[in-house]
């Protein structure tokens, strides 16, 4: 009651910390206008977001994307430019996330995702063509010369969604949350003798989540999503309790084992893996040798559109491999700071998990076993929800787990 309190009595806060994820689940051009509307009142607020740039060496992210504009223009890469925009507003409102993080705010966001993800369900029935966002490239085909094409085949996919459009994003976001909604089903199943009244709602609530970002994992047919999946499973069970990871995943290893067409059954468009393996390893094979010629500065995101007909390849908007990616947009320099912004704020946490306990450990290791489970054959990192996604839950490890009050 009293965080809600606070929360009235500071609207503008409130906006731009909830708002911006809420229309993470809109069409684009909603999420960009209300995000972008989020990011300028922060800016606005120079002396706090001095102190917010300054905070937990939050310039790290900021060099990052400046070193990305930079890039991109030196190599006039048009559509690098266009995600280095989108690289701007992420890196304005997922630094000022951090800085106000608070364990009251994260559980509200948390919520907020599995709220958010019934809706994307929901565009899964809503033709891409009527959407403002379909109205919104249309203007930029105007102006922003590059493949449309690509985009809008993409979208008459039954696969897809006519919010996120590429159905290995969107299964990556069903995958993600249905990582974190299992962990907290965990916790409230843990925490029921202390409060049932509070953590049976919660219970129900994140196995209806579960069950509805399964039903979207499996609309997307994501191959790379469902890898995760499992991974992220596999690795939040045995952090988070090792006598349930016994008694969940060792048997149903077993049972996959002396049934192996019940993997073949629930494993994606497993007729089509091997001509589109073939596919991915000429492309592995072209970001390799591109990034040799760049390997310290790279051609800033979306680089593999800008190379791709030079190696005689049918068009794709990236590298379908996260470290191939990340060193073929930004160099070892760039792999430098990403990987700093990201990594720092696991050390000490983790250490103490060792050595006693932390709630949301568990969380983070299941997210990036998702995470590179998925990376394998996707490079879903240089999509802005997917960022926002990632650094809110790397962040609640930097979170103080007791009441306080927000700054």
């Amino acid at each position: 009651m009293n965080y809600l309190k606070h929360r009235i009595k500071h609207p503008l806060e409130t906006y731009n910390l909830y708002v911006p994820l809420i229309t993470f689940f809109f069409p684009m051009d909603q999420f960009l206008l209300f995000g972008g509307l989020a990011c300028l009142f922060i800016v606005l607020n120079v002396k706090e977001q001095i102190k917010i740039i300054k905070y937990k060496h939050n310039y790290i992210l900021y060099l990052f994307t400046l070193y990305m504009i930079l890039i991109a223009y030196l190599n006039s890469n048009t559509l690098g430019l266009v995600a280095s925009f989108f690289l701007i507003l992420v890196t304005i409102y997922t630094t000022y996330v951090r800085y106000k993080l608070r364990v009251e705010t994260f559980e509200t966001m948390m919520i907020l995702l599995g709220l958010g993800s019934m809706l994307s369900l929901y565009y899964t029935t809503i033709d891409f063509y009527t959407t403002s966002t379909y109205k919104l490239y249309q203007f930029m085909m105007i102006y922003i010369k590059i493949p449309y094409s690509f985009i809008t085949g993409i979208a008459e996919n039954f696969r897809s969604t006519s919010t996120y459009i590429n159905p290995n994003f969107y299964g990556h976001i069903c995958a993600f949350i249905t990582v974190v909604a299992v962990y907290y089903v965990l916790d409230s199943i843990k925490k029921m003798k202390l409060n049932w009244k509070i953590y049976l709602p919660k219970l129900l609530f994140y196995s209806v989540v579960i069950v509805v970002n399964l039903i979207g994992l499996r609309l997307t047919e994501s191959r790379s999503a469902f890898i995760g999946l499992v991974l992220g499973l596999i690795f939040l069970l045995s952090t988070y309790n090792f006598k349930l990871f016994f008694i969940i995943v060792i048997p149903a290893f077993v049972y996959v084992y002396l049934n192996p067409v019940l993997l073949l059954q629930l494993f994606p468009r497993v007729s089509t893996i091997e001509l589109e393996a073939q596919v991915r390893i000429d492309l592995y094979l072209a970001a390799i040798n591109e990034i040799k010629h760049n390997f310290l500065f790279g051609k800033g995101l979306y680089t593999m559109p800008l190379i791709i007909q030079n190696y005689g390849l049918k068009y794709q908007i990236h590298a379908h491999n996260l470290m191939l990616e990340v060193f073929l947009s930004s160099g070892f320099i760039g792999f430098l700071l990403l990987g700093y912004h990201f990594i720092s704020p696991l050390i000490k946490p983790i250490e103490t998990w060792i050595k006693s306990d932390h709630p949301y450990v568990p969380l983070v290791i299941g997210i990036c076993a998702l995470q590179i489970g998925n990376g394998f054959t996707d490079a879903i990192i240089v999509f802005p929800q997917t960022f926002i996604l990632i650094s809110l839950i790397f962040f609640s490890l930097e979170m103080k787990h007791e009441n306080h009050k927000t700054n």
